[in-house]
């Protein structure tokens, strides 16, 4: 078969052949024959360089057939007494079909994302010009399953919000520029302070940062340390900072506070858009009018609020 591709558009008739054996396939065995095919020919198409389209449809229908495999090997372990069985026995059976343990693993992991989320990940890679692949649809599936659960951890403050960004990053969504003004400690019993950077490090802000993005990290000056801590935890590298005045907070040991810092953090040496602006402004707390505006002006969208409880146009808000 594959010595006989000449052209993108023969590629094209191939690919639909398989596609179409694979509709018609009437077992396992066939199904697994017709992912190894698409495999072969997806590896062919990407060595013959003849372009990312034509790669990605043989990657659709290798993934189609794993997730087909993957549906039918839960089955047989329900239904036919292999929870019993040792591994030995386990790894005999999957042999005989030509699958491995790690592959029936996988296999079964893809095929837990509906059918709508496999879609909305092969035309998303499609328009974003990404490769399709097993490691994209897994971790897509590790999400699915895991929002599945509805695991509340109640220690955990940020519980919902991670939920709210795990259904982002499912729906491939994601965002050239996040600004977040993090609560960074919180009252908590018998009157001592509950500092929150460990809840906020363990956020999954790097499921919905673009390949390349701005994060605007919003942080009192006594937080300075935990802000460039947290703003690596996310995935992003330290770059400069604007001054933000508020009103005098306050009497303390040191400066009566009267500014925070926003911290820079880049992601994909991306740079502003204009590099006019000047490294301060006034401005409350949240994403006031000036501030926003000022963002928008260096970063491009897509934006994300991240604890926002304000609607801004333009923006997604995560309160």
């Amino acid at each position: 078969m594959l010595a006989t591709i000449e052209s993108p558009s023969h590629a094209l008739t191939v690919l639909d052949k398989v596609r179409q054996a694979l509709e018609e396939a009437p077992n396992l065995d066939c199904i697994k024959d017709i992912r190894d095919q698409a495999e072969a020919v997806r590896h062919y198409l990407k060595s013959a360089s003849f372009g990312l389209d034509m790669q990605n449809r043989a990657a659709e229908v290798k993934l189609l057939a794993e997730r087909q495999v993957g549906s039918l090997l839960k089955e047989m372990l329900q239904h036919g007494g292999d929870r019993k069985s040792d591994k030995k026995n386990d790894s005999e059976g999957l042999g005989a079909l030509g699958i491995s343990r790690v592959q029936s693993a996988r296999w079964q992991r893809e095929a837990l994302l509906p059918d709508e989320d496999f879609v909305r990940y092969v035309r998303r890679c499609n328009e974003e010009r990404r490769e399709i692949s097993s490691n994209g649809l897994l971790r897509l599936a590790k999400l699915f399953s895991e929002a599945s659960k509805q695991a509340d951890d109640r220690s955990d403050p940020f519980a919902s919000l991670t939920n709210r960004l795990k259904s982002l990053a499912r729906e491939q969504k994601c965002f050239a520029c996040i600004h977040a003004e993090p609560p960074w400690s919180r009252p908590g019993r018998r009157g001592k302070i509950r500092h929150l950077v460990p809840f906020l490090s363990r956020l999954p802000v790097r499921l919905v940062a673009a390949a390349k993005a701005h994060l605007h990290l919003r942080v009192p000056s006594e937080s300075l340390e935990d802000g460039l801590r947290l703003l690596r935890d996310w995935g992003f590298r330290y770059r400069t900072s604007l001054v933000c005045t508020t009103m005098p907070g306050e009497y303390g040991p040191y400066w009566r506070p009267a500014h925070e810092t926003l911290l820079l953090g880049v992601r994909g040496d991306l740079h502003f858009h204009d590099n006019g602006l000047p490294s301060w402004v006034e401005g409350h707390t949240g994403l006031s009018t000036p501030l926003r505006e000022l963002i928008e002006r260096a970063s491009l969208p897509s934006y994300l609020d991240l604890f926002g409880t304000v609607a801004s146009a333009g923006w997604t808000t995560l309160g």
